[in-house]
């Protein structure tokens, strides 16, 4: 079996087509994307992104959300782009990843893919989740620049796995393809210490992503009830979870407050990997 796809897990695949908790049952699929530099790319990367959505509707599937602008603010891996594809069910993703329209686009996606991430995950934003709905948060928000990140003790500041540099904060703030001034979703990438997610759900309860959260306009969009292993990528990640806030700013001020500076400790050692990835989505569809 040949899957036209950039360098799949092709026995992860044949697993995924066959697993009985997820056949014949709608899922979405998390594609991460990084792409190779220049014109030439960029272009590629249009075509291919032109004739998915062909490819897609084929086999009944569609783009939940799309992410053009991205950037690892927590991890190893520079992604810049993500997107949501709801399908019908495994075998419909089977008949695309297999397809000869799909291996028609091996040439633009050569041309414009560098890494990719594709993780079958459970289908559904969190009920009630309104992307549009108005957010007033409770806690004074503050500006940050490179001085504040440098100076000022945050959580997400530092060098554990877990946390990002200064340097790196500050680049996300002067990416020009960032409107600051705008809602940014948090892309969660979780891989628990040991298999074992007690510890972060510990973190969570105590206020990580509550009621503290909700203090800085944190509206958690997507919490995966489901993960299957990674269909192409080197990580088998326990979790995915997409976390809404106002701007960027409210993010890195709810990261200073000292409340969550106290339990962020839960974080840390709950997490044996993690990537958090910033992004402005365009929701397609709910």
């Amino acid at each position: 079996m040949i899957y036209h796809l950039h360098n799949p897990n092709e026995a992860t695949m044949g697993r995924f087509a066959r697993n009985r908790e997820w056949r014949a049952r709608p899922f979405w699929m998390l594609n991460t994307f990084r792409y190779l530099p220049g014109d030439a790319a960029t272009q590629a990367a249009r075509s291919y992104g032109r004739r998915m959505r062909s490819i897609l509707e084929g086999v009944g599937a569609h783009v939940v959300m799309q992410a053009p602008v991205a950037r690892t603010a927590i991890g190893d891996r520079d992604w810049g782009a993500a997107a949501l594809v709801a399908y019908p069910d495994p075998e419909a993703f089977h008949t695309m990843a297999t397809s000869t329209a799909l291996a028609d686009t091996s040439r633009d996606r050569i041309a414009s893919f560098a890494d990719q991430y594709l993780i079958p995950v459970s289908p559904g934003f969190l009920p009630g989740y309104a992307p549009d709905a108005p957010v007033r948060p409770r806690a004074d928000i503050r500006t940050w620049d490179r001085a504040s990140l440098e100076t000022t003790p945050n959580a997400f500041i530092g060098d554990h796995h877990t946390q990002m540099s200064a340097g790196r904060a500050a680049a996300l703030l002067d990416d020009p393809r960032f409107d600051h001034t705008q809602p940014v979703w948090m892309l969660n990438l979780l891989k628990y210490t040991g298999g074992d997610r007690a510890q972060h759900d510990a973190y969570v309860a105590a206020g990580g992503q509550s009621f503290l959260g909700r203090q800085f306009g944190l509206r958690v969009a997507y919490s995966a009830r489901a993960t299957f292993p990674t269909l192409i990528g080197d990580i088998d990640w326990d979790s995915v979870a997409m976390v809404a806030y106002p701007s960027v700013h409210h993010f890195l001020t709810m990261g200073a407050h000292p409340d969550y500076i106290r339990i962020h400790r839960g974080r840390i050692e709950g997490l044996e990997r993690t990537s958090i990835v910033a992004m402005q989505p365009r929701v397609v569809k709910l």
